[in-house]
């Protein structure tokens, strides 16, 4: 019997960029998601790719023959995705100086005012509606942030979330603890559960947003043994993270393969039904 994975993709580039790099939107971009097509076709797969919009939003209007190239390939997979949702405000006040994108802050969606960063969230659904033909139920959270500052209480977010229509929210990296971007993530559930809004760690008896834990954060290479080690723990779907964009290696392409070959791939929508 193959056991049943989520495998979700962060549609994204660097933010802030390192120094001495650019943003190359075909090779970082539109060439690997192109690959994960193929691959997808080829093994009978489905996956998650959790757009980020701010940044395309930022490219419709100041790089509109790339903004183009990109949403194609998006469109190209529809048969084999789930689109999600995903936000970096910082996106809004970049600016392309000698040919470099720079950003004059980084800033987290709960560090905007309650209106602003839901205009953002409602931004983001229209565009993957308008242009994807798909209305996003899923969200991932800006380096997994959900939370207000000093606290696990994600109540706001939640509200901003259920009222755009949200149904999964997976930013939740179980056990990770990171005080620079305010996470604490000690104790989480590994299996999906609804968490309470006023404790993202705690299981609650809202039935609105289910949250799925990540169970791997991959980079390079991809950690086969973490992933197989998850499904002897007590998560009942594992699902591991790749970031797109942020390098041309960002990817195990012959890990990925692996699980494509072995076990069955499913989105978000797949189990909830939506």
């Amino acid at each position: 019997m193959r056991r049943l994975l989520i495998f979700t993709i962060d549609v994204e580039t660097w933010q802030p960029i390192p120094p001495g790099h650019k943003i190359d939107w075909k090779a970082n971009i539109v060439e690997p998601l192109a690959k994960i097509e193929a691959l997808l076709k080829q093994h009978h797969q489905r996956a998650v790719l959790m757009v980020e919009t701010v940044e395309l939003l930022w490219l419709r209007e100041n790089n509109p023959k790339h903004y183009d190239l990109v949403m194609n390939q998006l469109r190209a997979m529809s048969e084999h995705v789930e689109y999600g949702l995903h936000i970096h405000p910082a996106w809004r006040n970049a600016a392309i100086v000698k040919g470099v994108v720079n950003f004059k802050d980084d800033k987290y969606l709960l560090d905007l005012p309650y209106g602003e960063a839901l205009d953002l969230l409602q931004a983001g659904s229209r565009l993957i509606k308008d242009e994807l033909g798909s209305v996003p139920r899923s969200y991932r959270g800006a380096k997994l942030h959900l939370c207000e500052k000093g606290s696990m209480n994600w109540k706001r977010r939640f509200d901003m979330l259920t009222h755009v229509g949200i149904k999964v929210d997976s930013s939740v990296l179980p056990g990770i603890q990171i005080p620079e971007w305010n996470l604490d993530y000690k104790g989480c559930p590994m299996a999906p559960y609804y968490p309470d809004p006023e404790d993202i760690r705690k299981d609650g008896k809202q039935q609105e947003i289910r949250e799925y834990p990540i169970s791997v954060l991959a980079g390079v290479p991809l950690d086969l043994k973490a992933i197989d080690s998850a499904f002897l723990s007590d998560q009942a779907l594992p699902m591991f993270k790749v970031m797109l964009g942020h390098s041309k290696t960002a990817i195990d392409w012959k890990g990925l393969e692996t699980f494509m070959k072995k076990d069955k791939l499913v989105t978000f929508g797949d189990i909830e039904g939506y």
